[in-house]
């Protein structure tokens, strides 16, 4: 499925509950959910309803999220008399919107030659602790003519800018992406920076520029998501269609960073040029698997997502769909890690520390996801989880740019790209899987890899004019350059 159909398929829901909504709420039962809103220890809401009086009367419910009232109530077989009945008394948790309950806020006003109830008014509280409240409408007077109401609501946590209109469960979110932001636009000019570096070296591969692909659409998802709470943090209601798109772009992120460590992990451009074709089809079964994946968790937040029972997308079985294939993906890439670290003791090194430190970017999703499920109160799973998987990203691309530096110890890449461009089989020089499978004789295998036409055998100098290396001394220097192998085959014919 194309991302394009993703993003439209994304656009059509809601994928974040609005401290601003209006509407007008249709059902033929005579109990409905309507919104829900997360408080912190003292907020408020003004409201807004509108409905015929043929209609009289419909009540405002209010329900804290515990098990005696939400839980017992939410897709249960209690009537709607039993269901309102859960309330507390003298907590003001049912509001009878007609002109003769107090408080209300409520009269009878014309429109267009009908009688209709009009109700507005502010509601403030205190809480013990901060808990999600969920709003439902009901009409219990056995009349089965079900609900029809003309809505609008805002809610307040109190605080400034940055609190007042956010969802508790969303209180921090802001700042958050906006330090990561900052955060990853100083990365991107490291990245810069050291690709230069590469690139005059002659050792800028695929998987680098790749790299710096991840961190481009990672600053792109947090730009979206940023602008939208910018602005969601004035009015209560933001860009919603950003969200979507931002999430997208993170996944697509996600996908390709992952392809980043599986390629390196089978030790393309570190040591060899190539993969086999199984490998090949492995690597692409295991990008469409995570493709498909995404694709349903946005299609089915988008259609069947329900803010009454799912409190964050990694609550739903969407959720636990990517965080499971997360886990395959890690058992996936640490055979690989093994397997191409066996067949290359010279880089073990270099393997057993790359394996540590993704294998732990692979599991983080997991282990977060496991433990603030377990743990964590539902009002403080979203942006605890949102701020540490943008730490786990930005700590694995930190990481990524000290392995890849050019003088560092544990560089990978210390052959030309375009030697990656030869083609290459498993039958290759087993110390040397960049050689050529078969032999190339004389001064030729020297400029092949070069990428430049061959020179005369009889030459002392390159088409430069460098002078070739003769001496043990003058092969060292080299070999940071070309394999030393090569240099010494060449130096045995020029003595022959």
């Amino acid at each position: 499925m194309g991302i394009a159909t993703i993003v439209f398929l994304c656009t059509c829901g809601a994928f974040a509950t609005a401290k601003y909504i209006d509407g007008t709420l249709e059902s033929d039962e005579n109990w409905a959910f309507l919104t829900r809103f997360c408080f912190r220890t003292a907020g408020s809401y003004h409201y807004h309803f509108t409905y015929s009086s043929e209609r009289c009367c419909q009540n405002i419910l209010m329900y804290f999220d515990t098990v005696t009232q939400w839980d017992a109530v939410y897709e249960s077989n209690l009537n709607c008399s039993a269901r309102e009945a859960v309330l507390e008394q003298g907590r003001n948790q049912k509001i009878i919107l007609s002109p003769d309950a107090p408080y209300s806020g409520c009269s009878i006003v014309s429109s267009n030659g009908t009688r209709e109830i009009s109700c507005r008014s502010v509601r403030s509280f205190k809480l013990s602790r901060a808990r999600w409240w969920y709003i439902a409408v009901s009409k219990c007077d056995g009349i089965q003519n079900g609900l029809r109401l003309d809505y609008q609501m805002h809610m307040f946590n109190p605080g400034g800018y940055w609190t007042n209109e956010f969802s508790a469960d969303e209180q921090g979110i802001l700042e958050t992406d906006i330090a990561f932001l900052t955060a990853f636009i100083l990365l991107l000019l490291w990245a810069g920076i050291q690709g230069s570096t590469l690139y005059q070296i002659g050792r800028l591969h695929m998987t680098f520029k790749l790299f710096i692909g991840t961190i481009v659409l990672q600053i792109a998802s947090l730009v979206f998501l940023c602008i939208h709470y910018g602005i969601y943090g004035k009015n209560g209601v933001g860009v919603p269609t950003l969200i979507p798109i931002g999430r997208i772009i993170a996944a697509v992120n996600e996908i390709l960073f992952l392809l980043l460590l599986m390629l390196l992990a089978k030790g393309w451009t570190v040591v060899r040029g190539r993969l086999t074709e199984e490998s090949q089809l492995r690597l692409i079964a295991l990008m469409v698997m995570y493709t498909i994946a995404y694709a349903i968790m946005f299609i089915w937040e988008a259609k069947a997502f329900d803010p009454a029972k799912v409190i964050y997308v990694y609550d739903s079985p969407a959720g636990y769909g990517i965080v499971a294939l997360s886990f395959i993906a890690f058992c996936w890439f640490v055979y690989a890690v093994i397997v191409t670290a066996k067949k290359n003791p010279d880089k073990q090194r270099f393997y057993v520390q790359f394996c540590s430190v993704y294998s732990l970017w692979l599991l983080s999703r997991f282990i977060v996801v496991m433990v603030s499920n377990s743990y964590l109160e539902d009002w403080y799973r979203e942006k605890v989880v949102n701020g540490i998987n943008l730490a786990v990203a930005f700590a694995a691309d930190v990481a990524f740019m000290i392995f890849t530096r050019p003088y560092g110890s544990n560089f990978p890449f210390h052959l030309k790209p375009s030697q990656v461009s030869v083609d290459l089989s498993e039958s290759g020089d087993p110390e040397h899987p960049y050689a050529p499978s078969s032999p190339v004789s004389g001064d030729r295998s020297i400029e092949l890899f070069q990428g430049k036409a061959p020179f005369s055998r009889s030459s002392s100098e390159n088409r430069e004019g460098v002078p070739l290396p003769k001496t043990d001394r003058e092969i060292q220097a080299w070999s940071g350059h070309v394999p030393t192998h090569l240099f010494r085959a060449t130096h045995a014919q020029q003595d022959s």
